[in-house]
């Protein structure tokens, strides 16, 4: 099946989307931060991204994005973040190819069968 690149930096829910995606036949590497991701980038190519949003800081993960696209445009990345959780802010903003590169948003805690799902769908060009 797919490459994919699972970006979060808590371990628990690597763990269970791992099983997850490979539960699928999709081949899975992880990265905690997000110079891990593209660290990874760098040396191989992916077809899809999860990227959590708050990692070693608040916005790392659209400086990741960012940085990535720069590496792979076509790479469709799957953003999620639990922000609303704890703050008034809504990600549901429209697609900035500059400052918010990413394909989808959505929001955690995120069934590990629903992150398949949503990334397949981007991989798939839906």
């Amino acid at each position: 099946m797919a490459k994919v690149l699972l970006v979060d930096d808590d371990v628990d829910v690597q763990k269970a989307n791992k099983l997850a995606f490979e539960a699928k036949g999709h081949e899975v590497t992880l990265a905690y931060t997000g110079k891990d991701a593209i660290a990874e980038l760098e040396k191989q190519k992916y077809d899809g991204m999860l990227l959590d949003v708050i990692m070693e800081n608040w916005d790392a993960g659209f400086d990741t994005a960012r940085e990535l696209k720069k590496l792979n445009k076509s790479l469709p990345i799957l953003m999620v973040t639990s922000i609303n959780a704890f703050t008034d802010m809504s990600f549901g903003f429209p697609h900035d190819p500059e400052w918010n590169p990413v394909s989808k948003f959505v929001e955690k805690p995120l069934p590990p069968a629903k992150a398949v799902e949503e990334l397949e769908a981007l991989m798939a060009g839906e």
